[in-house]
């Protein structure tokens, strides 16, 4: 996948997940006893959204907030430049902040 389509699929994982800031407490077993035990390790339902989703796409948090804002925010010219790596995506992320 290129670098829009894992973006593209970062923001509908994101979507899924939901917005999450800490440890799910969503995932225990049996939230009615006392045991809170996890249905999945811990070191898979901590943390935020946006840094779960960036790891998942070989990313870091901070490249995958500007990929979110150049998919959802950009016309089609910047994003297909992006695209074919004819401009980064911090370049193509401060083109969105200086038109704002």
């Amino acid at each position: 996948f290129d670098v829009i389509e894992r973006g593209s699929i970062g923001i509908a994982l994101g979507n899924f997940m939901g917005n999450r800031q800490g440890q799910r407490t969503d995932l225990l077993k049996n939230k009615n006893e006392s045991g809170d035990e996890l249905r999945l390790k811990l070191d898979e339902v901590t943390g935020r959204t946006d840094q779960i989703v960036a790891n998942l796409l070989g990313l870091t948090r901070t490249q995958f907030w500007q990929l979110k804002k150049i998919i959802l925010h950009c016309s089609d010219e910047l994003i297909e430049k992006v695209r074919t790596k004819q401009i980064t995506i911090s370049a193509a992320a401060n083109c969105i902040y200086s038109t704002e």
